[in-house]
C-alpha cells in the first residue's frame, strides 16, 4: 500500500503469533499486538514512544476500559530535592496520606521523583475526588519538594520564579 519492496525484514515485523491480534500502528510500520489468555491480557507495543502512545490511544486503552469499566484518574507530582526513600520517610504512613482507594508509585529519574498517585473507582467523579485529596495530602507533608505537577519541567518552573521576580 505504500509503494515499498516487501523486504525480509519488512515480512518478519508482520509476523504476528497464532492466537494474536495485530493492533494497526497509525504512526508506523510497527504494529501493536494484542493477546487475552487465562483471563489476561497481553499487550506489546513498539519502543517509538509517539507510535506507541498513537496505539495504546486509539486501540488499547479503549479495549481495555470496555473489559474493566469504570474509572482510573491520574494525577502526577513532581519533587525535586531529596531521593524516593527520603520521600516516603517524609510522606510517613501512606495507607493514611492516600486514603481508601488511591494508590502511589515512586519513579525515580536523574535528579528528580514523580509521584504518580492513582484510584480505581466505579464512577469517575469519585476517582477523581478520591486522587484529589491525595493529591493535597501530599503536597501539604512534602512542601517545596514538590515543584509541578504532570508534565511540568522544572527548568520551566524556575524560569517563571525568576520571571515573577524580576
Amino acid at each position: 500500500q505504500r509503494g515499498r519492496e516487501s523486504t525480509d525484514t519488512r515480512r518478519r515485523m508482520a509476523d504476528v503469533p497464532d492466537g494474536v491480534e495485530w493492533l494497526p500502528n497509525p504512526k508506523g510500520a510497527a504494529p501493536g499486538l494484542w493477546s487475552e489468555r487465562e483471563g489476561r491480557v497481553i499487550v506489546a507495543m513498539p519502543g517509538v514512544p509517539y507510535e506507541m502512545k498513537a496505539i495504546w490511544r486509539e486501540s488499547v486503552e479503549p479495549r481495555l476500559r470496555e473489559l474493566r469499566p469504570g474509572a482510573v484518574v491520574h494525577r502526577t507530582l513532581l519533587t525535586v530535592g531529596k531521593g524516593e526513600s527520603d520521600i516516603a520517610s517524609d510522606l510517613g504512613d501512606l495507607d493514611v496520606i492516600l486514603g481508601p482507594g488511591v494508590g502511589l508509585a515512586f519513579l525515580p529519574s536523574l535528579g528528580s521523583v514523580r509521584l504518580r498517585l492513582t484510584s480505581r473507582g466505579d464512577d469517575e467523579v469519585e476517582a477523581h475526588r478520591l486522587v484529589n485529596g491525595a493529591v493535597e495530602r501530599v503536597r501539604e507533608a512534602l512542601g517545596r519538594l514538590v515543584f509541578g505537577e504532570g508534565d511540568t519541567s522544572l527548568e520551566q518552573v524556575v524560569g517563571e520564579m525568576l520571571a515573577e521576580s524580576g
